[in-house]
């Protein structure tokens, strides 16, 4: 006997011995049971060859006087090998598949050539030599594979001819997959047809047209042959009518004609063949067993059909079940099984996909880590290398276009050069890969201005459209690829005189081939009025000015168009609109625009994602606005302006106030609405959990919106809204725009006009280059910092005040005029309140108002409303504050003034409770922060131009963040004073969401913030805090009177500036935010 064959029957024997065993005494039953018997039977055989492998309590039913030299018959080795095959579907331990080959090489060597075990021994020993070939890539076990397949189509008395084709086909196919040799999948086809030809009617008939479907179809898919499609399609259905319902088969012969037809709707677009796939897809889902070994296969194939219906349809609820489908089937594999990597693959589709519509970053991260390990571990040359490397690129590009590193891109593009060379010219893939390369390519060329880049993507679009049929759903979106390219060649003049031409005729084509609700025209029709609007510009041709703006209304108007590509179409046509002197159509664009900013930037999505895509609309709000003035609206273009600012800001700020008269009505539905917006808010929320509880947070606004007097629940304000009171002061809005810059003055009385100002000298050029300087030479170039200071004076602060009355510096006694200033975009980041001319001593802003700041009207008012309506702080602690001091900080320098500044401080307060190095751990400065009506920080304070919310003051063990702040409630808190470099410095995007430090304490609740623009010097910023609070308590002698903080920091502001006289770098930063 064979020492593989005694192993087999070790194995055997030992299998049902320990299930025997494991039944426990009350269960067993030896004269009954077939485990025992089967095991005795065995081990009398192993007994022969090995009597000590034999377990005691079986030696006395050991039958010794069997023939030791009896033959096992086909049908024992091929029960033997069952062991080994069942035990390599849990380990895959190849040595398992090769003991179960050669135990089954046995049996098909026993079986008679009429033997009716024969077929499915042939199937067995066939499938276990394929296995071992995909794991191990043992090329001897797919040769005797094909070379057995072969003989047994030879033989002439089986009882099953078709057996043989069938794996001779099966096999060919997998060999095709390896070697691509151009006779491999027709052999395989030919053998299919042979099987179908010898299979009798009935159950092997279906077997076989089943099979031969799945072969045209494979065909297909590496071919792109649409006969081998259509004749798939007919085998599979053959099949699936000849199956009985309620048979094995059937959820299987489902899932691959709903495949098929999956794949026939991606070459023609039909809807109906879609449908068809949904539904057959769905059905095998339903039908299939938990426990089914190819479960997994048909739950992915509902996947894809959803997910292509998604594409179809643009409805998200499909593209979300897609996703929660192919999360199951990763979770379900091990990562060990060999459907892992295609599970894998298919998962960062999906989630690429829903980063692509929703913009969840986190869902492209995701992507691209599941993408990455799938590329890492597919073996070189393997079929499917090149769609996954593709897959990689594309999401790679993404990442890089959402504010990535430039590696991200030319990873990209060395992926997807290395795998269009792995697809056969005629490969249905092809033409995808070679526009995703012309995309990436022309990315590079933005970025670098490469004119090599710029030809390799003209030549890859050009291929891609020449390789992509006319009737193919995707000859569309490539028509408009090749067309953005050439219309990039023409802008940086590298191309032909004409290229704008052909752009505008492929974008035509696009536009014209595209269903009128199919989701991609929207896109396409955009891309076409902005190419006629570029024509325009160089030939003055009318019925090109006309023709781009009926296009792009067409992409803004339909509802169910993206919301990105519908307001970015809006925003061009309202810019049309008004060049083109329509100052009416550029107010409905303009309106358009601003109006879609929450579905842009829905709850749904994390904060940093909001901050993200926010901030890449910068400008809408002043170009908005600035439209709205050119037609004579002054009221709509504050409140535009409103709207499309301080976004987020404002959903803190508004609901707030909102939400305390909730309380009172509904406290159930207010605590609701404050639950779930915490958990859309946390960061560790995941994307379909934002999604779910995105919709529940949308369909509770709408309940509170039904309520009496809450209609406006978490609306744009109006202008009456805004108003300040009779003694509030006035609210200057400050507005920068392309073609005007405007100030626009709100005054207190409701038949008060909206007092507009115009600012010619104002541009946003000019703002950008003094931001620029300013920020760059401040501690280099004091002159520098005085001559913008002169700047802002006679472009912006002089005009306002002159037009407004306020020409000199009021009397010695008496009151100071307030102004709120409210600067739009990067003007932010200068300081208008310092403004004026110092070096010759000329008028400025501290001689005539005392100045203070609001991110937005909004939030101004609605810090008023609270202040007016907040009781003082509980248990009278209007003297007691929170000092937090840091001297001494791991890894920066040292603040040495911050004590004395800390001390300063404290000696002014009634109670103080001072933190001070060690002691300011980020835990206990959380922990006291609500409990003091006055928080001062002398702490560094370190900005972060790229993420705004990591903004942050450094505290003894970590830091205190902007995103801290997002969580935390300040209610009673009256003052905080940030004496940190930067702390209410604007970052340039997102510029019009004003997030930093001090608009956070302010959206957490404090009424008064005082903050930097810039970085200030250790003593300074202490000399600044001895003023202000020596002011607000008349040195100690009083309980702070908060309410005069803005004219606290006033008079320190002046003190500080006869100090240093000629360095307003130093004096000029500190300003006040709130009432």
């Amino acid at each position: 006997m064979e020492p593989a064959i005694l192993e087999a029957l070790r194995v055997a024997a030992f299998v049902h011995w320990n299930r025997y065993c494991l039944r426990g005494e009350d269960a067993r039953d030896e004269e009954e049971d077939d485990d025992f018997a089967a095991a005795v039977a065995l081990f009398s055989r192993i007994h022969r060859r090995d009597p000590l492998a034999v377990p005691d309590p079986l030696l006395p039913l050991i039958d010794t006087s069997a023939d030791p030299g009896q033959q096992e018959s086909p049908v024992t080795w091929s029960g033997m090998a069952q062991p080994y095959l069942d035990r390599y579907g849990n380990t895959r331990d190849p040595g398992d598949l090769r003991s179960a080959v050669q135990l089954l090489s046995a049996a098909l060597d026993g079986a008679s050539e009429e033997s009716p075990e024969r077929p499915l021994i042939l199937l067995q020993f066939t499938e276990a030599l394929l296995s071992l070939y995909e794991d191990t890539g043992d090329e001897d076990a797919l040769t005797v594979c094909l070379d057995t397949a072969r003989a047994e189509t030879q033989l002439t008395r089986t009882v099953d001819g078709s057996m043989a084709w069938t794996v001779l086909s099966v096999a060919l196919l997998v060999r095709f997959g390896r070697e691509r040799g151009p006779t491999g999948l027709e052999e395989a086809v030919r053998a299919a047809r042979r099987a179908v030809q010898a299979a009798s009617d009935g159950a092997g008939r279906a077997h076989t047209s089943g099979d031969l479907g799945a072969v045209l179809y494979e065909t297909f898919s590496r071919t792109g042959d649409e006969r081998a499609l259509s004749e798939a399609l007919r085998f599979l259905r053959e099949a699936l009518t000849q199956t009985p319902p309620g048979s094995p088969e059937y959820p299987a012969r489902l899932h691959a004609l709903g495949q098929a037809l999956l794949g026939w709707h991606n070459r023609t677009g039909d809807s109906a063949d879609l449908a068809e796939a949904v539904r057959a897809a769905r059905e095998a889902a339903t039908l299939i067993p938990e426990d089914h070994a190819h479960r997994a296969e048909v739950l992915a194939g509902l996947a894809a059909a959803l997910q292509q219906r998604f594409h179809h349809a643009d409805d998200q609820e499909d593209l979300f079940e897609a996703v929660r489908l192919r999360r199951s089937i990763l979770t379900s594999l091990p990562s060990t099984d060999p459907g892992h990597p295609a599970a894998a693959t298919q998962i960062s589709t999906s989630l690429w996909l829903l980063y692509q519509h929703t913009g969840d970053s986190a869902a492209l991260t995701e992507a691209i880590a599941y993408a990455r390990t799938v590329v890492e571990s597919t073996p070189e040359g393997h079929q499917v290398q090149a769609g996954r490397m593709s897959n990689l690129a594309a999401m790679l590009r993404a990442r890089f276009l959402n504010g990535g590193a430039r590696e991200d891109l030319d990873e990209a593009i060395r992926l997807l050069r290395a795998a269009i060379p792995l697809l056969a010219p005629g490969h249905p893939e092809r033409p995808a890969q070679l526009s995703n390369l012309a995309n990436a390519l022309r990315s590079r060329h933005e970025l670098t201005s490469d004119p090599s880049a710029l030809a390799e993507a003209v030549e890859a679009a050009r291929t891609a459209v020449e390789a992509t049929p006319g009737d193919h759903p995707a000859w569309p979106a490539r028509l408009g690829n090749l067309g953005a390219i050439l219309r990039t060649r023409f802008e940086c003049g590298a191309g032909a005189a004409d290229d704008l031409d052909k752009t505008i005729g492929l974008l035509r084509m696009a536009v014209e081939t595209l269903p009128y609700k199919h989701p991609g025209r929207a896109a396409q029709l955009a891309n076409l009025g902005n190419a006629l609007r570029l024509r325009h510009d160089h030939t003055h041709d009318p019925q090109d000015a006309a023709q781009g703006r009926m296009m792009l209304w067409a992409a803004a108007e339909p509802p169910d168009a993206p919301p990105l590509i519908r307001m970015r179409a809006a925003w061009a046509y309202a810019d049309a609109a008004r060049r083109d002197g329509d100052f009416a159509e550029a107010v409905k664009g303009f309106e358009l625009a601003v109006e879609l900013l929450p579905r842009i930037a829905p709850p749904s999505l994390s904060r940093d994602d909001r901050e993200h895509r926010l901030g890449r609309l910068a400008g809408l709000g002043s170009e908005a606005a600035a439209a709205a003035l050119d037609a004579g609206r002054p009221r709509l273009a504050l409140e535009l302006l409103e709207q499309a600012r301080g976004f987020l800001l404002g959903e803190v700020l508004t609901a707030r106030g909102e939400l305390e008269e909730l309380a009172e009505r509904e406290p159930a539905l207010r605590a609701e609405f404050q639950w779930l917006r915490e958990v859309l808010s946390a960061p560790e929320a995941d994307v379909d959990a934002r999604r779910s509880y995105g919709i529940r947070l949308e369909e509770t606004i709408a309940r509170i919106r039904a309520l009496p007097g809450f209609s406006r629940f978490l609306l744009p304000p109006t202008v009456d809204d805004l108003r300040p009171g009779p003694d509030d002061g006035l609210v200057i809005v400050v507005n920068v725009a392309g073609h005007r810059s405007d100030a626009l003055v709100l005054g207190a009385e409701h038949w008060d006009t909206l007092h507009v100002i115009p600012l010619p000298g104002l541009t946003p050029d000019g703002v950008a280059t003094h931001v620029n300087n300013f920020h760059t030479e401040l501690w280099f170039s004091q002159p520098q910092v005085a001559q913008t200071l002169a700047w802002l004076w006679d472009t912006t602060v002089g005009p306002v005040l002159e037009s407004l009355g306020v020409t000199a510096a009021p009397a010695k006694d008496g009151p100071w005029p307030r102004a709120w200033w409210c600067p739009v975009g990067l003007l932010a980041r200068l300081p208008l309140h310092a403004a004026g001319h110092y070096q010759d001593g000329g008028d400025s802003a501290l001689d005539r108002v005392v100045s203070s700041y609001t991110p937005t009207v909004q939030a101004l008012a609605a810090t008023r409303r609270r202040a007016h309506r907040e009781l003082p702080h509980p248990a009278g602690r209007h003297g007691r504050a929170l000092v937090v001091a840091m001297p001494n900080t791991p890894g920066a320098p040292p603040l040495p003034y911050a004590h004395q500044e800390a001390e300063s401080v404290a000696r002014m307060m009634s109670q103080t409770t001072l933190l001070a190095d060690g002691e300011a751990s980020r835990t206990a400065v959380l922990s006291e922060l609500g409990r003091h009506p006055i928080a001062h920080f002398a702490c560094h304070g370190v900005t972060d131009w790229q993420d705004p919310s990591a903004n942050r003051l450094v505290l003894a063990d970590g830091a205190l963040s902007v995103r801290d702040l997002l969580h935390h409630r300040l209610d009673g808190t009256q003052l905080v004073m940030l004496s940190a470099c930067s702390s209410s410095a604007v970052s340039e995007r997102p510029a019009d969401e004003a997030v930093h430090l001090a608009s956070s304490f302010l959206a957490a609740g404090a009424t008064h913030v005082v903050g930097t623009l810039w970085a200030v010097e250790d003593q300074v910023a202490a000399r600044t805090a001895t003023t202000l609070y020596g002011y607000l308590s008349a040195a100690g002698t009083l309980p702070p009177r908060t309410g005069l903080t803005a004219i606290a920091l006033h008079v320190a502001t002046r003190r500080l500036r006869e100090q240093y006289p000629g360095r307003p770098g130093l004096w000029a930063p500190f300003v006040h935010i709130g009432v």
